[in-house]
């Protein structure tokens, strides 16, 4: 079976993403032009720095991207020098899936536009809690598929629905209340059971 990526250990999630908000020294480029500034190969990552080899050079790099980047070996990376200290500031190439992390909350608007995701294969979510808020919701699939343990459905005004053909099976009991009932058939009502109570 597959293994999700959601299904990762809690615990070692929230252990990477506090290794990786390195503290970088106050005083990294103080007055000096970097020494060296290109692309350089991931060899190891311990503690939240990463092992570099760049052109004639191996060294321990901070990770100091504009979002939180998960570095495996065999990443290029561009990394940049003061002579001091090395820092990775940048991703040409990322071996694998890319993996994106946020120490708090993530909110993602587009106040004039709209927002789209697209790929090949398949989209995953999982929350504790998900909903889905619109003034109109549609779904278009050649192929709907639910699995739940409980499904409750509020409408407050009309429930319609315009099927092709319906099919009900139910394990164990069918309860239907309603005021009124109407069921029209074009040609034929059947009912099939071992007894019927009409009471």
């Amino acid at each position: 079976m597959k293994t999700s990526p959601f299904q990762d250990d809690k615990s070692q999630k929230k252990e990477i993403a506090m290794n990786f908000q390195a503290t970088i020294p106050p005083s990294a480029f103080e007055g000096l032009s970097p020494s060296f500034l290109g692309p350089a190969r991931v060899i190891e990552v311990k503690h939240g720095k990463v092992y570099l080899e760049c052109a004639d050079a191996y060294a321990w790099a901070y990770v100091a991207t504009a979002f939180f980047y998960f570095p495996k070996p065999g990443d290029i990376v561009l990394a940049i020098s003061n002579e001091r200290d090395w820092y990775v500031i940048g991703v040409f190439a990322s071996v694998g899936p890319t993996q994106l992390c946020f120490p708090d909350g993530l909110e993602i608007t587009a106040p004039a536009g709209p927002i789209r995701f697209a790929t090949s294969k398949e989209i995953e979510l999982k929350a504790k809690k998900m909903r889905f808020l619109g003034q109109e919701i549609q779904f278009y699939a050649s192929w709907f598929w639910q699995r739940c343990k409980e499904f409750v459905q509020k409408v407050a005004g009309c429930c319609r629905m315009e099927s092709g053909r319906v099919e009900q099976n139910v394990a164990g009991e069918l309860h239907q209340e309603a005021g009124s009932i109407f069921q029209r058939g074009a040609t034929s009502i059947k009912l099939r059971s071992q007894s019927i109570d009409l009471n």
